[in-house]
């Protein structure tokens, strides 16, 4: 309806309990009041989405201790353009429990919702202050089969605004995660405290289609593709032509830059790509890679070793539902620096890495080296280990008498 008037409809102003199933529509922005919805309409960006303006008035519309239950999008837990709907449910509200559907069931004859194109959570919240100690339950990846025996994980709702201070995603956890993300958080820093300067490529492979050519010239041309892990691919078959940006070759040439691909498949084996810039030769790269440049540069092996662990693949997961990796979430990374002893030995390693990659050959054991030292570095448990990596290939007793220093 175009209107809603509980008192005009019902003679109640709230209503002790909120139940909807809203559509989920995209519209443009400017079609509802920024004053009335001040998070969806008013601070949330990108396009506007119907079921954010109901998550808003379910929340208006409810009694203070009243309960609200929701069946919205599954973007609700860790899109961007949800930020401030989800400041709204987790700074005013005690969000109960939230169970998700995956966009498909790995069984389709356990397809929760036949005909939904997108994937769905439902959310019970209390609107009520959260208290200090307040637990979110979280079930993740369900269907027909599961929903007799829902499994929950819980994590502390006012945790999740130190986990992703910029974003505030409500994680896709299952049993066993909540304590990894909180262990791996403390001591750290977001990775943005350490960038100068990060950037989407240097020139749009859509807009600027007309530079690019075949036929060899002074610049290359540098796609997602072409990173790997520790390795630039530099057997370009594309080049810049015309009026590139002469500033942009100068500064990649001047310095070691960090890249990472931007678009990676969801069910990929791995999310994070990265490696570092060759700064003795002339290229631009499209918008499909994400350039990192440090504010100290005794930190690359570092970094770089920490964006292709396996450790950061598995963080980067827990709130990534579409296949691209922003600037945005790798800022929010949590970063441990480690001694200088550590830090040698982890460039020593990473410079192996990348000479073997770069010769074609096998660097799989020095890649888990690095693995070993980043779970170590970040004080995990053997058991925490197993659940970031099932085929991790130490014994306890292995693992618990390693040092990296």
């Amino acid at each position: 309806n175009e209107w809603f008037d509980p008192y005009w409809m019902y003679g109640v102003e709230k209503f002790d309990i909120v139940i909807g199933n809203p559509p989920y529509t995209q519209i443009k922005k400017g079609v509802y009041s920024k004053i009335k919805f001040p998070y969806s309409e008013g601070k949330d960006i990108g396009k506007q989405n119907l079921y954010k303006i109901f998550v808003e008035v379910s929340y208006n519309i409810t009694k203070t201790n009243g309960i609200a239950c929701m069946i919205v999008q599954s973007s609700l837990m860790c899109d961007l353009s949800s930020t401030f709907t989800r400041k709204l449910l987790i700074n005013n509200t005690e969000i109960n429990r939230i169970i998700e559907f995956p966009k498909k069931s790995k069984e389709s004859v356990n397809q929760v919702f036949k005909t939904v194109l997108q994937g769905t959570c439902i959310y019970l919240i209390k609107r009520s202050q959260p208290r200090d100690f307040f637990k979110i339950k979280i079930s993740i990846n369900n269907n027909v089969s599961t929903l007799k025996n829902l499994k929950f994980e819980e994590i502390s709702q006012l945790s999740i605004s130190d986990l992703y201070p910029k974003t505030l995603y409500i994680p896709l956890i299952k049993y066993g995660d909540a304590g990894i993300l909180s262990k791996i958080k403390y001591n750290s820093f977001i990775l943005g405290k350490y960038i100068k300067k990060l950037s989407q490529g240097d020139l749009n492979l859509t807009t600027s289609s007309n530079e690019f050519s075949v036929n060899k010239t002074a610049v290359k041309l540098y796609r997602g593709r072409n990173v790997q892990k520790y390795k630039l691919i530099r057997n370009c078959d594309e080049f810049i032509i015309g009026n590139f940006k002469k500033e942009f070759v100068n500064k990649n040439k001047l310095s070691t830059f960090i890249v990472i691909q931007e678009v990676t498949g969801t069910t990929d084996k791995y999310r994070l790509h990265a490696c570092f810039t060759n700064n003795n030769e002339s290229f631009l790269f499209g918008h499909t890679v994400n350039k990192i440049l440090l504010i100290d540069s005794n930190y690359n092996e570092l970094v770089l070793a920490i964006l292709n662990s396996k450790l950061m693949d598995w963080f980067f997961r827990k709130t990534s539902t579409n296949n691209h990796v922003m600037g945005y979430e790798i800022e929010q990374f949590p970063i441990i620096i480690p001694s200088n002893l550590i830090n040698e030995k982890v460039k020593r390693i990473v410079n192996q890495i990348i000479q073997l990659k770069e010769r074609n050959s096998i660097s799989e054991n020095l890649e888990n080296d690095i693995d070993l030292i980043i779970y170590k570095n970040y004080n995990l448990d053997y058991n925490e280990v197993l659940i970031i990596d099932p085929n991790f290939n130490l014994t306890q007793e292995e693992y618990d008498n390693y040092k990296i220093a």
